[in-house]
């Protein structure tokens, strides 16, 4: 029966334990649904409404069970097309709330104003939601309801979809059994009675987006060649690979519908990439109506109406790949889903099928974080998709062809690229075409022959292509479990370019470390065990706040500094740094201390990684033993590296391990990235520290009522404090040490002498002189008695005879 048969001269009576009218307030769920009821030339079966009929007030009523949302729609639908053509007062449909008192009172208002409202004020083109807002009978709190919201929506699709030119066409649908529904009375004598109702909503849940899309789909799909073996799949084969994928951790590791929308949502991103045509799709739409237009910018959440072309392309594209604001209504609209889609993806799944369980077992790290656990399936094609990994990664998946080359090697050679290139949304087409290219070739050929022996045009980093190149000849390949060992570290992530630069090749290499097995596997676990991908790029053990031995031992060899060079000296503070630092830094100093120190240790009695450790630190301490004499040296440049090797506290006091470097080897250690962070001149801090920390420094000034601080700002310093009492008044002696300009040299360290404020000038100098003058006659302008430079030896001498005389 129709809607006018079961209803008409009688109450819709909503009960309390019903939700509130949502259907309205969710684009992609009432428009595909107004379309059924409206335009669509075929019968629309609305299946079975639930409910009993109850006498309430003296008042029969019907109260749904199992269908309001679809009730209320269609009420509001009738009382709009009654409104419209002007017979309102014939439509006798009542639609009450048990616990609604404010939806109740808006429909009562609604069946009793919208005809007027139609008649003489709104429009076709203007929007009903706010035109009944805006009006006098219309109570603000109303609006407060979610019902009453998302039935304004509902009227407002309505408005724009019912015309003067098709009023006919849909009363006449309308009226006849073209819309109908199956109707079940839930009274006794149907062995139903009122508690039917808490068990079907207790036990009943919405349609999740992929049951909705997997349902649309299939009615997308129905003329296609393949459409029955599409579902015979969906249904076994294709649920069993995203059931054998499924990520396990989750809250609720049986369900697998997230898994099945970002599959498809995936693979919707890479159709369009190549493609290219959807901006055209877009374009179209704003052209030819820019209403809805409108509608799409407030989708996607582009508030900027005069958003360029590509702002709303890529927020689209950023909407498909979150997958969390699914909407049919869109994907039509945009026709994200043509024809040519559903053949790309019905190869796409077979694939996956196809490769599920040697692609799971390729022992192959992918650039994922070492927790996850989910398999390499899940990680590229079940989960959010990114354009700089997953996407490209599961592209060459999906494009490989075998052959003559096996999965491992294409695979492992594809992850090598993607991982090593800057890839982005607006460069993902291009690495897209060069993947295949190569897939194409490698069917006939090995990946490692192409690479070889021809010249290709890839999009891929140029760098990491030439190393592709290099791994694939065939002297390399004669350590290719070692190299793949190597790529599949966390830190290295395919990159090993820095193990083929320390270990050359050739002849010409006669005096250095060659490429041997030996070497290689000495290099390569020593790599691996200092970059072991942590969050800080190395192993904590070589890293640790009292020791620092692996940056401290960096610095004994030339160009004596590790890190990148920018505006500021960055001694690696992070992973990324460490990468930058291997694979395109100076790291000679890396390579060697790897040679002299690190590889002699890992083979010496083949003790391996357990005996780099105390080697290091063993290497560390012997040179810190000869800092004294090794920073005296008259013919070195770089004397300021001892400061680095024999302090840790250097390091431990850089918190971001950088320092701005000055003219004439002159550093200044910074605590953080920040301009303002506190700083404090390398040489001065050193001396600093041996006064704080060396027993025989320390009793010096103690003994004798000293206190030791620094004062970290640009012109840095540490002092001396020392308070007397003279004539009933206590005072403060001060000494600043510092390293002075021209600081061309390790013989340029200098202090200032005096007394701190004093309420009279004049005292307070007579005071300096009193105390300070006998040490240095020269009195400076600021009030500050001046030494004049002294090498390290010699400030020490000449600091300590001041702490025991004044």
């Amino acid at each position: 029966m129709n809607f006018l048969d079961a209803f008409q001269n009688k109450t819709i009576l909503i009960p309390m334990l019903q939700r509130e009218y949502v259907q309205g307030g969710k684009e992609d769920v009432i428009n595909p649904f107004l379309d059924s009821l409206i335009f669509t030339e075929e019968q629309c079966d609305l299946n079975y409404i639930y409910g009993y009929d109850k006498t309430v007030d003296n008042e029969t009523c019907f109260i749904p069970v199992d269908g309001q949302q679809r009730l209320t729609t269609l009420w509001l639908l009738y009382t709009y097309m009654y409104a419209k053509k002007g017979i309102s007062k014939e439509f006798h449909v009542t639609l009450k709330f048990v616990a609604r008192e404010y939806a109740q009172d808006f429909c009562h208002a609604l069946q009793e104003h919208l005809q007027k409202l139609l008649e003489q004020e709104v429009k076709e083109e203007d929007d009903l939601r706010t035109a009944i807002v805006d009006q006098s009978w219309f109570i603000s709190s109303w609006y407060s309801n979610a019902t009453v919201r998302n039935m304004l929506m509902t009227l407002s699709y309505i408005h724009q979809k019912i015309k003067s030119s098709n009023i006919e066409k849909v009363w006449e649908r309308l009226n006849s059994d073209n819309v109908s529904f199956a109707f079940l009375n839930m009274d006794e004598s149907n062995g139903l009675d009122d508690d039917i109702y808490i068990k079907m909503n207790g036990r009943g849940r919405a349609l999740s987006p992929f049951e909705n899309l997997k349902s649309w789909i299939d009615e997308q799909i129905k003329e296609l060649q393949f459409a029955e073996d599409w579902k015979q799949k969906m249904d076994n084969q294709w649920t069993q690979l995203f059931w054998d994928n499924r990520n396990r951790s989750q809250s609720h590791p049986e369900e697998i519908d997230d898994e099945q929308l970002f599959c498809f949502h995936n693979m919707l991103l890479l159709y369009h990439v190549k493609q290219g045509k959807l901006l055209d799709n877009i374009n179209e739409i704003r052209q030819q109506q820019p209403h809805l237009y409108e509608e799409l910018l407030s989708f996607l959440g582009v508030k900027n109406e005069k958003a360029t072309e590509e702002e709303v392309l890529s927020a689209v594209f950023k909407w498909i790949q979150k997958a969390d604001k699914f909407s049919l209504i869109w994907i039509k609209r945009l026709n994200l889903m043509p024809k040519e889609f559903y053949d790309s993806a019905y190869n796409w799944m077979n694939k996956l099928v196809q490769y599920n369980d040697e692609a799971n077992h390729l022992n192959l790290y992918i650039g994922s974080s070492a927790k996850d656990k989910n398999t390499i399936l899940y990680q590229l094609a079940m989960c959010k998709g990114s354009f700089e990994r997953t996407l490209p990664l599961l592209y060459a998946l999906l494009s490989y062809q075998g052959g003559a080359t096996p999965l491992f090697d294409w695979m492992r050679t594809m992850r090598n690229l993607i991982l090593n290139t800057s890839i982005s949304r607006e460069n993902i087409s291009k690495i897209m075409s060069s993947i295949d290219l190569l897939a194409k070739k490698a069917t006939d050929k090995n990946i490692y022959d192409i690479l070889i022996n021809e010249s290709l045009e890839l999009a891929f980093n140029k760098e990491q292509i030439k190393e592709e190149i290099e791994k694939a000849k065939p002297e390399s390949r004669l350590y290719y479990d070692d190299m793949i060992e190597m790529e599949n570290g966390q830190f290295f992530s395919g990159c090993i370019g820095v193990l083929l630069k320390f270990l050359p090749k050739g002849e010409c290499c006669e005096g250095y470390d060659i490429w041997s097995e030996k070497n290689v596997i000495a290099y390569s676990e020593i790599l691996l065990d200092i970059f072991n991908g942590s969050k800080k790029g190395i192993n904590p053990k070589y890293d640790e706040k009292k020791t620092y031995y692996l940056r401290r031992a960096l610095m004994t060899y030339p160009p004596y500094y590790f890190g990148i060079k920018k505006s500021v000296w960055c001694f690696c503070s992070e992973l990324e740094d460490w990468r930058e630092y291997i694979r395109k830094g100076e790291n000679d100093s890396l390579r060697l201390l790897i040679k002299n120190i690190l590889s002699p240790a890992y083979n010496d009695n083949k003790r391996g990684i357990k005996n780099l450790i105390p080697k290091l630190q063993e290497y560390v301490e012997e040179i810190s033993k000869q800092y004294e004499n090794c920073i005296e040296a008259k013919d070195d440049d770089n004397t300021y590296r001892f400061h680095f090797i024999h302090h840790p506290g250097v390091w431990f006091y850089m918190g971001d391990n950088q320092c701005a470097k000055r003219n004439n080897n002159n550093f200044v250690l910074k605590q953080s990235k920040s301009n303002n962070s506190k700083r404090m001149e390398l040489r001065t801090y050193c001396l600093y520290l041996d006064y704080k920390h060396q027993l025989e420094l320390q009793t010096t000034y103690k003994k004798n009522g000293w206190k030791i601080g620094k004062y970290p700002k640009e012109a840095s310093c540490f002092y001396f404090d020392k308070t007397i009492t003279i004539e009933g008044k206590k005072i403060t002696l001060r000494i600043d040490v510092y390293f002075s300009k021209p600081r061309d040299s390790e013989n340029c360290y200098a202090f200032d002498m005096r007394v701190l404020q004093y309420d009279n000038e004049e005292k307070r100098q007579e005071l300096n002189e009193s105390f300070f003058k006998t040490h240095f006659p020269k009195l400076q302008e600021n009030g500050r008695l001046k030494s004049p430079l002294y090498s390290r030896k010699e400030i020490i001498e000449k600091l300590n005879e001041c702490l025991i005389s004044i």
